[in-house]
């Protein structure tokens, strides 16, 4: 072996020590990554509701009467943004279902290792 390859075997030995020293922290810390995607797509979900509402009130408002251009432009881009929001939350709960399923093992494990 050669002075680089002894050098990346250093390295790697290192990293796979410092796993192995938090690897109860690490799987606990991905566990709650994992549910920011579950707790962002449910934020978003909210916002979507108030952006529907918002739309509902700009459209009511110009069936009215009202001809300020800022209900026309709300009118507009308040449906655009519930669409795009909407598209947002169904892609974090992919996201989060993903990487549930995919990390499961190692969630599992570190229950086990709690009791």
């Amino acid at each position: 072996m050669n002075n680089k390859e002894e050098k990346e075997l250093v390295q790697l030995r290192e990293i796979y020590e410092e796993l192995w020293r938090d690897a109860k922290a690490l799987i606990k810390d991905m566990r709650r990554s994992i549910a920011i995607y579950l707790y962002s797509a449910l934020v978003t979900f909210t916002v979507v509701i108030l952006s529907i509402s918002y739309s509902i009130m700009y459209y009511l408002a110009l069936l009215s009467g009202e001809t300020s251009m800022l209900y026309y432009i709300g009118a507009i881009v308040e449906p655009i943004g519930a669409v795009v929001l909407i598209i947002f939350g169904i892609k974090l709960l992919q996201w989060y279902f993903l990487f549930k399923k995919r990390y499961s093992k190692l969630i599992e494990m570190e229950k086990t290792l709690e009791d």
